[in-house]
C-alpha cells in the first residue's frame, strides 16, 4: 500500500479574525464585512516588520510594526469604491530588509 506524512505545527493566532493563511512564521486573516477589509496578522515570535495590502496593482495599506504573539496586529480598511467583486486583494507581511514573511491574496468578494 500507500503510505504519506506530513508535519504540522501548531500556534495561537488569537484575535486576529480568522484564518487564511499560515505558515511556521506568520498567521494571516484577510475578510470583507460590507465595504470594509479586516485584516490580521499574528506571528509565532516577536517580529519587526511592514504589513501591506494591495487591490490590485493599488497598494492600500502599508504601515510598520512589532508583532508578537501577545500582541498581533488588527486593521479594519475601508475599500475606496464599491463594485470590486472580481478583484484580487492581497495581504503581505514583510520582513525588516523587504522579504515576504508570509502572503495572502484572493478575490472579492473574500468568504
Amino acid at each position: 500500500g500507500e503510505s504519506r506524512s506530513w508535519t504540522e505545527y501548531w500556534y495561537a493566532f488569537q484575535d486576529t479574525g480568522g484564518l487564511g493563511f499560515a505558515n511556521r512564521e506568520a498567521a494571516l486573516s484577510l475578510v470583507l464585512v460590507q465595504d470594509v477589509l479586516q485584516l490580521g496578522v499574528a506571528t509565532t515570535y516577536p517580529q519587526q516588520g511592514t504589513v501591506a495590502v494591495a487591490l490590485g496593482e493599488e497598494q492600500l495599506y502599508r504601515q510598520e510594526v512589532w508583532i508578537s504573539p501577545e500582541s498581533p496586529h488588527l486593521h479594519r480598511l475601508p475599500l475606496p469604491r464599491a463594485g470590486l467583486t472580481g478583484s484580487t486583494v492581497s495581504l503581505a507581511f514583510l520582513g525588516p530588509n523587504g522579504e515576504v514573511v508570509a502572503q495572502h491574496e484572493g478575490d472579492l468578494p473574500l468568504p
